[in-house]
């Protein structure tokens, strides 16, 4: 959470290969979830249908046709693979709200396990120095995302682009 800034940011990378994610969101944010290769999949918070109340989201997988529960807003993904971010906001010039908030209300567990959500693990990394570059052996990279992902969940015409190099 980097609070240098004047505000709370939340990065979280959801996998849906196992089923469907529940994600719980803290009111007061502005978030979006976006699928494996970073196309829009929805919006949660201030602009999404919680409209910043804070709720219950329902991240289901690609092709997933078994029950749904009520009282969920739910969004589909086209990969099991997702990059989900939000961020929170000042009150007063502090963002004391914003972590409690996030501390108290932010969740993410298995549908399968809604009955009895297992604790969330917040990790601090502001002042923490990250490594964000990825490896150099791109094609490598690239095919680990390909072979994981449903075969129609990106545009054939970039995946046999990518097949003419060896992915």
């Amino acid at each position: 959470m980097d609070t240098r800034l004047g505000k709370l940011n939340l990065f979280n990378g959801l996998d849906t290969k196992s089923g469907p994610l529940v994600i719980e969101i803290p009111p007061n944010v502005l978030g979006m979830i976006d699928n494996h290769w970073f196309e829009y999949v929805g919006d949660v918070g201030n602009a999404g249908p919680d409209k910043g109340k804070g709720g219950e989201y329902l991240l289901l997988p690609p092709g997933y046709d078994g029950e749904i529960p009520e009282g969920y807003f739910v969004l589909r993904t086209s990969t099991y693979g997702n990059l989900f971010f939000w961020r929170g906001f000042l009150e007063n010039g502090s963002t004391a709200t914003a972590v409690e908030n996030t501390r108290k209300f932010a969740k993410v567990y298995p549908l399968s396990e809604a009955d009895n959500p297992p604790p969330m693990k917040i990790i601090k990394v502001s002042g923490k120095e990250l490594n964000t570059i990825h490896a150099n052996d791109f094609l490598r990279g690239s095919d680990d995302i390909v072979q994981y992902e449903p075969a129609g969940s990106y545009h054939a015409e970039v995946l046999g682009q990518l097949a003419a190099v060896g992915v």
